[in-house]
């Protein structure tokens, strides 16, 4: 019993909010002294926030969860948690999107902190990289307003889509910027939303889908240069180029004659673009075994050879191949590619608490990579999550350092959790495992007419089907 009463009072200890606390500004999480937030709550701005995270960091805790977290860490208090969750779900839906903005970005700036000086740029300019994903959302008729089903999806019978573009840091993997918007618009097109956030000095590294006269031109202008995979409907003759050297080139592009469908441009942003723009093109070869791909031709706004040079360009792309990968961390990892939050509000936000829980994670792992002399991009996500939650759960650590030999403890513990350096390694797109032999769901549920004959599921899906419209 007095073993159970001491790891219970650890347990209380060990919130996220005391682990994480220093990567986010305390003034930023404050109440303000009038108005909504500025009684002294049970769920109050600060606790509400990082409850939210907390959910996150678990991968999809549910809210009775977060609930019981706050229950064990106010334990030895005189305040009193109620059992139910309506207070904490209020709570939530009160959060102001733009405080959740805020701290995901604060998270990732404190993520770069922690980042070995120099990693993530090409000649001392900071490398962003821009890449687009989707998630599915509750199916509810809000979210369905909002944002639509896939194509071919009856209603009732799938999930609602939500289209994300983001900004992440090449140093850190740390998300810095979101746009949000239907699945079916162009990643193009939620790019142009991120370009205030862009900073002269700035290079931003995306693929074939950002490779447009617009944002090279537009960009160049502001001192921001692009670079990204050629895109397949610009016709490409080696021989009219101007050559700089083995694979490289340069060559002029024109305006083109009207503004395109997926740039919805005014016509006075589209007067204002260039006539030509001069852009170099840099032909990569891919010897990796098991990648489809063997030639790459990259388009950038680096003219200088002697500055940036073809190798330093084509090593540049190899590697946001390889980070890729972080979305699939946040995705699989963490349970991110099915969001709960019954509106587009409440979806939007758990977006960006998520967002914000990987960038958490990011940040203990660059942190244990540069104590330790580990290669950050080796260091196992799940391996940093896990260790992370267990810390929660047990009090192992805060970050700001006050159990300074745990945290060491900790990030020793992260860093030494290496994935395999398998070279060549052939990964095919396919599923081992074998899904269970169920009837697809063609109709709403109360209209679906199930077959119950488990072994002929797949057999009788026609008649299924057939059976659920008549």
């Amino acid at each position: 019993m007095r073993r159970a009463a001491e790891l219970q009072g650890r347990m209380g200890a060990a919130t996220v909010q005391e682990q994480f606390a220093s990567a986010i500004p305390a003034g930023l999480l404050c109440g303000p002294e009038a108005g909504e937030w500025s009684r002294d709550r049970v769920y109050s701005l600060c606790r509400t926030f990082w409850g939210f995270v907390w959910q996150a960091v678990h991968s999809h805790a549910s809210c009775r969860a977060a609930v019981r977290q706050i229950q064990v860490a106010m334990a030895g208090s005189a305040v009193r948690v109620g059992e139910s969750t309506s207070a904490y779900c209020q709570a939530r839906g009160r959060l102001p999107m733009s405080l959740i903005q805020a701290a995901m970005e604060e998270s990732a700036l404190s993520a770069d902190g922690q980042v070995t000086k120099g990693a993530g740029t090409l000649n001392g300019r900071k490398v962003r990289v821009v890449d687009g994903s989707c998630v599915q959302i509750a199916d509810t008729p809000a979210n369905r307003k909002v944002y639509p089903y896939p194509s071919g999806v009856k209603e009732g019978c799938g999930f609602p889509v939500m289209g994300f573009i983001a900004l992440y840091s090449l140093g850190s993997g740390a998300v810095q910027r979101i746009a949000t918007g239907r699945y079916t618009r162009h990643d193009f097109t939620m790019f142009k939303l991120l370009w205030r956030h862009l900073r002269p000095g700035d290079i931003v590294l995306g693929d074939r889908a950002f490779c447009a006269f617009e944002a090279f031109g537009t960009l160049a202008s502001r001192g921001i240069d692009m670079v990204a995979r050629l895109h397949q409907s610009r016709n490409l003759d080696v021989a009219a180029l101007h050559p700089l050297g083995d694979g490289d080139y340069v060559t002029t592009w024109t305006k083109p004659r009207r503004i395109p469908a997926k740039s919805r441009m005014t016509q006075k942003q589209f007067d204002a673009l260039p006539q030509t723009i001069r852009v170099r093109l840099v032909m990569v070869d891919v010897e990796r075994f098991g990648f489809r791909t063997k030639k790459v031709w990259l388009a950038t706004t680096l003219l200088d050879p002697l500055v940036y040079p073809a190798k330093d360009i084509a090593a540049l792309y190899l590697r946001r191949w390889s980070l890729e990968i972080c979305f699939r961390d946040i995705k699989a990892t963490m349970r991110m590619e099915q969001l709960r939050c019954q509106t587009p509000s409440m979806a939007r936000k758990e977006l960006l608490a998520f967002l914000t829980a990987h960038n958490l994670v990011r940040l203990m792992a660059a942190k244990a990579a540069r104590l330790h002399g580990a290669d950050p991009s080796r260091i196992s996500f799940k391996g940093t999550v896990d260790t992370i939650c267990l810390s929660l759960a047990y009090g192992a650590c805060t970050i700001s350092g006050k159990s300074g030999r745990k945290l060491d403890a900790l990030l020793e513990m992260i860093a030494k959790d290496i994935v395999p350096l398998r070279p060549g390694r052939t990964e095919p797109r396919a599923v081992k495992k074998r899904p269970k032999n169920y009837q697809i769901l063609t109709a709403p549920r109360r209209q679906f007419k199930e077959i119950h004959h488990r072994s002929t599921y797949k057999r009788n899906t026609k008649i299924a089907t057939q059976a659920s419209l008549s």
